[in-house]
């Protein structure tokens, strides 16, 4: 037998686990629902009686000497569920039971017939267990009285008529005669067939209202019920919604989507300022070792959507810690977000590069850091039209002599699925980073890995960031990202060295 796969298994746990708020908000709802509708209910209760359909009609046949065919115990026991549901029988129950305000529609309404085996079962409903109980023995007994009557209504007729004739025999003389004599046979012959019908039918079980069953309301039941529904229910809409979910939460489909493994995941923003530039060095750690393992001098970090000026600064200076010198380049002549975070907005920097390339060195600007050298060059002056400079075979020529001079340069950039000179950008670099919200896009992954395919570079990698701003999905689904987290923690604690534990 083939053992399922736990990974499948996991993949499906993980998308119930993902929209578990709906699942709980379906089954929560059909509960409530469920228990308000019946503790509402009006109060019904149940109780039954039994008759016994015997077959006499083959032994009065026999003492008749006129023998019939054998009835169908099937369709005898029907015949009588549909002498029980006549009108008149249903009167004269009312009428027996002191129910003459209610119609016959009411009690068909309130009454379940039914036969088992030689039983025909009465099944009633009331408002209480008394009412249930009298109306049910009620309609057995006027069942077994009205059946007596269209059993023995021939026969009383026809012992009627013999007697009448007896009696004129008698009165004539002939009381000695043979037609007399005759005659009081038949006569004794009917009354025995008369015995035998009388007794085709008798109530052989009445209840008591000790008996009687509620069957509305059943809160528990009821709201066992709705939980079963809602389990179902929920679990359909789960599969609606996940497939009309545009996100990818899951890490095995990013890194089949993109090319590239997952590097590791960055800690939420509640975090002090302290634990964030550790967790800082610590990914820049792994992604230096990625570099190098790559062969790779100069590293785009590029965001999904957005921008991580912040983040982008922390890892050029957790890069500076562990190799002493990097030097970090601002290429987002849109947005400028590195340039402003370091003050150098007068600095020359990258613009002034596509105009004079020959002097690279001239724009890189030293910042302070806690460890090692930090370089920045700054985006420079303000241009009219950033993505062509950007793209420019001359800014593209200016970053491969700043690499040139730098053991890693760090290549900060606009969004990589959005600016249009990313791909040329990426073309001009060893590698590549990538900075992902949590359950981002489908679309915009299928563009991201447009763009590598075009620029044709080596992507080292991605990094999944916690409540990023440039997340497309809601606070809600980020907490809910549980089997991305995990993955990215495995693969940190894969890729940690002694000294980085992962966070």
């Amino acid at each position: 037998m083939t053992e399922p796969d736990p990974s499948i298994l996991r993949y499906y746990l993980g998308i119930v686990w993902r929209w578990k708020w709906l699942l709980a908000a379906t089954v929560v709802v059909l509960a409530a629902l469920a228990l308000a509708a019946s503790l509402r209910q009006a109060h019904v209760f149940e109780n039954s009686a039994g008759v016994l359909l015997n077959h006499q009609d083959q032994v009065a046949a026999s003492v008749s000497g006129v023998q019939t065919p054998p009835e169908d115990a099937g369709r005898y026991a029907v015949t009588q569920t549909l002498v029980a549901q006549s009108p008149v029988l249903v009167r004269r129950v009312l009428d027996a039971a002191g129910r003459t305000n209610d119609t016959p529609r009411w009690l068909y309404d309130h009454t379940s017939i039914y036969s088992n085996a030689d039983v025909l079962v009465f099944s009633v409903r009331g408002d209480t267990a008394g009412n249930a109980t009298r109306l049910a023995n009620v309609y057995a007994q006027q069942f077994t009285q009205y059946r007596r009557e269209l059993d023995t209504k021939d026969l009383e007729a026809t012992l009627a008529s013999l007697g009448s004739r007896l009696g004129r025999l008698s009165a004539s003389g002939e009381g000695s005669s043979a037609l007399y004599a005759q005659l009081a046979a038949k006569q004794e012959q009917v009354r025995l067939i008369e015995a035998l019908r009388r007794s085709n039918v008798y109530v052989i079980r009445t209840s008591s209202p000790d008996e009687a069953e509620q069957i509305a309301p059943r809160p528990k039941k009821d709201v066992a019920l709705a939980i079963g529904a809602g389990l179902v229910l929920g679990l359909l809409l789960v599969a609606i919604a996940n497939a009309f979910d545009r996100r990818v939460h899951d890490v095995r489909e990013l890194e089949a989507a993109l090319g590239a493994p997952l590097l590791a995941r960055t800690p939420g923003r509640n975090g002090t300022t302290e634990a964030a530039s550790e967790h800082a060095v610590r990914l820049a750690a792994l992604i230096g070792r990625a570099a190098r393992a790559a062969g790779a001098r100069s590293v785009l970090v590029a965001p999904a959507v957005g921008d991580e000026p912040e983040l982008t600064a922390r890892l050029a200076s957790g890069l500076a810690a562990v190799h002493g010198t990097v030097l970090l380049v601002d290429a987002d002549l849109r947005g400028r977000s590195l340039t402003q975070r370091f003050g150098l907005e007068t600095a020359p920097g990258l613009a002034e590069l596509a105009s004079d390339s020959s002097r690279p060195a001239a724009v890189a600007h030293e910042v302070p850091v806690a460890a090692g050298t930090l370089r920045v060059v700054p985006a420079g002056a303000e241009v009219q039209q950033p993505a062509a400079v950007a793209a420019s075979d001359e800014v593209v020529k200016a970053l491969a002599d700043l690499s040139a001079e730098s053991p890693l340069t760090l290549v900060g950039t606009a969004s990589f699925a959005t600016a249009p000179e990313a791909a040329a950008l990426a073309s001009a670099v060893d590698g590549v980073v990538l900075l992902l919200g949590e359950a981002i896009d489908r679309r915009i992954v299928g563009e991201l890995r447009r763009v590598l395919d075009v620029a044709s570079s080596k992507t080292l990698g991605f990094v999944l960031l916690a409540d990023a701003a440039g997340d497309v999905s809601t606070t809600r689904h980020r907490r809910l990202a549980g089997p991305v987290a995990a993955k990215g923690a495995a693969t940190l604690e894969s890729q940690a060295t002694v000294g980085e534990a992962p966070w």
